[in-house]
């Protein structure tokens, strides 16, 4: 049995925290609420997400017997697009401390007579997530780091509930300026599809979390693979790949100035073929089967800058 005190720190450090899918992605609508009653605490979140806060206000005073408990989640206008981003502080909430905020479309469930609770959540998903990703900003404080948790879970598939299948992380540090984070998803067993994505961000994620750490997050996206989805990150073709659908060799000729780096998968997210290179290259795809078939770009920094998919035809 895990009691409220137990229970927020868990809740704040765990890994098993969870969400829904991308249903607000840009982070445009939000929702003003209460939560609370020792006083309290106006909050606001944005629509299908929600913020660890409201716990902290709401269930801080009860664990703890009073304390300041107060808001950690924020709407924002210093955002990477649209019109806001969520801001996420990390801030002294009673007398556990510093607590991060996450921000989550999970459902936390309680056990009001035992204090015992479950996290539930997830949208329903028909294939392989191959990766999600979010443009982030963060300004830690001291040696603070922000965390991104991605899982891919199997809904009452664990003896204890929902059970994890495929996860991709991303922990970093200070940036300045809002900056792509890619979380691709590796996945335990290659035959198993999950049916929910659960995604959290983490205002402080390691071990030196600080009080006044704030994370802003925006136009957070995921890709499909397995039904074909692909989510680019910009208007305009970085590489193009010809003839498509091709049989024998694949060419690929680069707009870009510098070395890209091309990377293709099957349906199930398993890598097949890579280049390196600058202007113009080949690949000899005449040993894969018929079907389907993506690929990403990336840039000399490591950002993606294209997905994109193409077909092998015997």
């Amino acid at each position: 049995m895990k009691k409220i005190a137990t229970f927020l720190s868990v809740l704040f450090m765990s890994a098993a925290a969870s969400a829904q899918y991308v249903q607000e992605p840009g982070m445009e609508t939000w929702k003003n609420y209460n939560a609370g009653i020792f006083p309290a605490v106006a909050l606001e979140r944005p629509d299908n997400w929600h913020g660890s806060d409201s716990l902290a206000c709401a269930l801080g005073p009860i664990a703890t017997g009073g304390g300041t408990w107060v808001k950690q989640l924020y709407k924002s206008t210093d955002k990477h697009n649209g019109t806001y981003a969520a801001r996420l502080v990390t801030k002294d909430q009673g007398s556990i401390g510093a607590l991060p905020c996450l921000m989550t479309n999970s459902t936390i469930n309680i056990d009001v007579s035992t204090l015992d609770y479950t996290i539930e959540g997830g949208t329903p998903i028909n294939g392989r997530i191959d990766h999600v990703s979010a443009w982030v900003k963060y300004a830690p404080q001291g040696m603070d780091s922000a965390l991104i948790l991605v899982q891919s879970v199997l809904a009452g598939a664990g003896s204890a509930g929902d059970s994890v299948v495929g996860t991709g992380m991303a922990m970093f540090g200070a940036l300045s300026a809002y900056t792509l984070k890619d979380i691709k998803l590796t996945y335990v067993d290659p035959t198993t599809v999950p049916d929910k994505l659960q995604i959290t961000f983490f205002s402080s994620g390691g071990d030196s979390l600080t009080n006044g750490s704030e994370l802003y997050v925006d136009d957070v996206a995921a890709s499909l693979f397995q039904l074909g989805i692909s989510i680019p990150v910009f208007n305009g073709e970085a590489v193009k790949c010809y003839p498509n659908p091709a049989a024998n060799m694949l060419n690929i000729s680069s707009t870009q100035a510098g070395t890209i780096n091309w990377q293709a998968y099957t349906t199930n997210g398993q890598v097949i073929a890579a280049k390196q290179f600058s202007g113009n290259t080949t690949v000899d795809i005449s040993a894969l089967p018929a079907g389907l078939y993506f690929y990403t770009v990336t840039n000399a920094n490591g950002e993606i800058i294209q997905r994109d998919k193409f077909t092998v035809a015997k």
